[in-house]
């Protein structure tokens, strides 16, 4: 899948396509509001925010049914790269984000380690 003219070409029906050719929808399962199709796509000299708000706000927006997990790589396999169209610095670090978060599904968090935190005592306490 390529993206061409601003608008994704697809492979089938079940293939999301970019936001101008269906202003309407939501976007796909991976990707609701088209917050990382968005991000992913800025050029260098875009005024864009910060990747780590797009992947914080992709997060929230993101179903509780969904692993983020599988919806980074979802999203990571149907959006060009950044470095493959000349994309801007946060796009590439949300990119980079994502892969991250790509190597954490569920089941791997429910085997870390929980560490509980403590306060530092101090001449007060």
């Amino acid at each position: 899948m390529t993206l061409q003219h601003g608008r994704m070409a697809a492979a089938n029906s079940n293939t999301p396509t970019a936001p101008a050719a269906q202003p309407q929808s939501e976007g796909p399962w991976f990707d609701q509001g088209w917050i990382l199709y968005r991000a992913i796509h800025t050029r260098p000299g875009d005024d864009t925010g910060r990747a780590e708000d797009a992947l914080l706000t992709w997060l929230l927006r993101l179903d509780d049914a969904h692993d983020p997990a599988e919806a980074a790589e979802r999203a990571l396999r149907v959006y060009r790269h950044p470095a493959q169209d000349g994309g801007s610095v946060e796009a590439q670090r949300l990119t980079a984000l994502l892969d991250e978060t790509r190597r954490y599904p569920r089941g791997r968090l429910a085997h870390l380690p929980v560490r509980r935190r403590t306060r530092a005592r101090t001449a007060r306490s």
